[in-house]
């Protein structure tokens, strides 16, 4: 009977330990989206770490401008469920509700497309920093514009412990979720321009 308790106290104390481990990861991804949000931009980079297979790929600093501004102040999500892979690592699948970037993205392309043939006919050859500031202005407008176009993405996030301290780890599916499917519309545009 002794040793049955004792299994059994045992057993309470690890199921604990996971359940402990696994709430404060889901803490600090709670305090993560919501200073994406919130356009706390210096706390949410400070809680987000990139997934080396990622690093020569994206960049996972956020920074504030207009159009980031404007896109992750209609971020929402709901965290599902999570794995324990290890004491240091849980992975979280959450649903991120977004701005549908990925639609919105082929009509801004179309009036930069617009605006070139436009140039290109008055005989104009636009600097880069003119078509990248046409370009921003565009997306800009784009997303104000189409504030209650939405997609919802779900997506595996993994929680990393490092020093001490619960990560979010970043990579390019994370990054295409918050911005609503714009890094998947920008890559399959670059393919695009590759393949032909």
């Amino acid at each position: 009977m002794k040793k049955l308790i004792a299994l059994c106290t045992v057993l309470a104390l690890m199921l604990g330990l996971c359940g402990c481990t696994v709430n404060k990861a889901e803490d600090a991804l709670t305090q993560y989206l919501d200073a994406v949000g919130d356009l706390q931009y210096v706390a949410a980079n400070e809680l987000a770490i990139i997934d080396a297979a990622d690093e020569d790929k994206i960049d996972p600093v956020l920074t504030q401008s207009d159009f980031n501004d404007t896109l992750l102040a209609s971020l929402t999500y709901d965290i599902w469920s999570s794995e324990k892979v290890d004491s240091d690592t849980v992975t979280f699948r959450v649903q991120l509700h977004q701005i549908a970037m990925k639609q919105v993205y082929s009509d801004v392309i179309t009036q930069y497309s617009e605006y070139m043939l436009e140039q290109s006919t008055q005989g104009i050859d636009p600097t880069e920093e003119e078509i990248t500031q046409v370009l921003n202005q565009y997306m800009l407008e784009a997303v104000q514009d189409n504030k209650t176009v939405k997609t919802t993405s779900t997506v595996e996030i993994e929680m990393r412990k490092v020093d001490g301290k619960w990560k979010v780890v970043m990579d390019k599916e994370l990054l295409n979720g918050l911005f609503g499917g714009l890094v998947e519309a920008m890559d399959e545009l670059i393919s695009t321009d590759d393949g032909e």
